[in-house]
């Protein structure tokens, strides 16, 4: 699932996101975003708006899904979701 995306990522990856309490590392990053793809099989996310400096990268993502598997505890509702969010 990661391999096609892993080039781009550096390996001293921290990010900062709303999904989760505090900074990641990449191998947490991987984690949240395969506990969202097991919660959301169709999940789609769109990059609306994205700026760097140096080797700081900040993106305005939106997503939406169905929540058709379990998410961190949570069983599915078949219900959607979306939100936007710096991520």
């Amino acid at each position: 699932m990661w391999r096609g995306c892993m080039p781009l990522f550096s390996e001293d990856l921290v990010v900062y996101t709303t999904s989760a309490p505090g900074p990641l590392d990449l191998a947490g990053y991987k984690q949240l975003g395969s506990a969202f793809l097991a919660g959301f099989a169709d999940l789609h996310e769109t990059v609306l708006e994205q700026f760097e400096d140096g080797n700081k990268v900040v993106s305005r993502v939106a997503w939406s899904g169905t929540h058709t598997g379990t998410l961190n505890g949570i069983p599915p509702t078949g219900r959607s979701a979306s939100k936007t969010s710096p991520s």
